[in-house]
């Protein structure tokens, strides 16, 4: 496997770049782990486990209050453009290959948000084929996920997207800590919901065009 640093740039090659971080992702969750970077990965764990602190602790909190309102923005948005114009039915009525580059934008813009690219690598459903194929279903089961809220009440917790791949993922990374796991969790819920919303964002922007081109 290519090392991180010679990843793509996704300003110059966006779908290099994301061939080579899906590539990453299957190396971890596929079927052919790749053992040298699964123990790379263990000692950055046990790094990880020795530096775990209060003001850690804190970031996560602060981070987990965010994701919060991003989520509860998700839902407002979402019930509004369902309510107007059938977003759903109008993201399933494109081709594939028009919903595989808005999701590709959508993950370029999250990957430029601090140190969102990295947190990526603990989200093996975010790929172009499970968010953008088959009418968008992995979109649409993740977008529905998070609306399992009322978003007219004000939510103090997060609401997680979970995956069965995470606990195999644990297992290959010896990570036993429930704090660690915790953290990653919100690492994950962060980034998943930040692609989300950027998908949200990135469709409406480009309706007019993906209007024009399906006519």
């Amino acid at each position: 496997m290519a090392p991180a640093d010679k990843r793509p740039s996704k300003d110059e090659d966006p779908v290099g770049w994301n061939e080579h971080r899906e590539e990453e992702l299957w190396l971890l969750y596929g079927d052919d782990v790749d053992h040298e970077d699964v123990e790379n990965m263990r000692q950055g764990m046990r790094v990880v486990e020795r530096l775990t602190s209060a003001e850690e602790t804190l970031q996560i909190e602060r981070q987990n209050g965010g994701i919060v309102l991003l989520q509860k923005d998700i839902r407002n948005f979402t019930l509004t453009r369902m309510a107007t114009d059938n977003f759903e039915r109008e993201f399933k009525s494109l081709d594939t290959a028009s919903r595989r580059q808005l999701v590709l934008e959508a993950l370029c813009s999250t990957a430029t948000i601090g140190d969102l690219e990295t947190r990526g690598r603990w989200c093996p459903e975010i790929t172009l084929t499970n968010l953008a194929d088959n009418g968008g279903r992995g979109f649409f089961e993740i977008l529905k996920t998070i609306m399992t809220a009322d978003p007219t009440v004000d939510r103090t917790e997060v609401v997680h997207v979970l995956n069965p791949l995470m606990d195999r993922c644990w297992t290959l990374l010896n990570v036993t800590s429930k704090e660690i796991k915790e953290r990653f969790q919100s690492h994950r819920d962060y980034f998943i919901s930040m692609v989300i919303w950027r998908v949200l964002l990135t469709f409406v922007s480009n309706a007019t065009c993906y209007s024009d081109t399906n006519v």
